[in-house]
Order: C-alpha cells, then structure tokens, then sequence
C-alpha cells in the first residue's frame, strides 16, 4: 500500500507517517496499535531485542 493511501486509511497526515517511518517522530500508543493493526503484528514485534 502507498505511504499516502496508508496515512488517509488510519487518520494520519501524510507527512506524520513519513516522519515516523524515518524514526524522526514519535507516535503514541494508540497510533502504534493502529499501524501494527494494518500491519497484522504485535507492538513488540516493532522492537527488536
């Protein structure tokens, strides 16, 4: 899926999510719950160990 058709299908702006997928903004926990939804995986699995 594209960046913007992601961004408009979850609520969010396009630029926020080009931010956060550059690691240069933060996201709240329910924004992460949304982008772990679409991408079918769990919040920890965002974090490697």
């Amino acid at each position: 899926m594209a960046l913007r058709a992601f961004a408009k299908r979850h609520g969010l702006s396009f630029s926020s999510v080009s931010r956060i997928e550059k690691l240069e903004q933060n996201v709240t926990i329910d924004t992460l719950e949304s982008m772990c939804k679409a991408f079918h995986c769990d919040v920890d699995e965002l974090f490697p160990k």
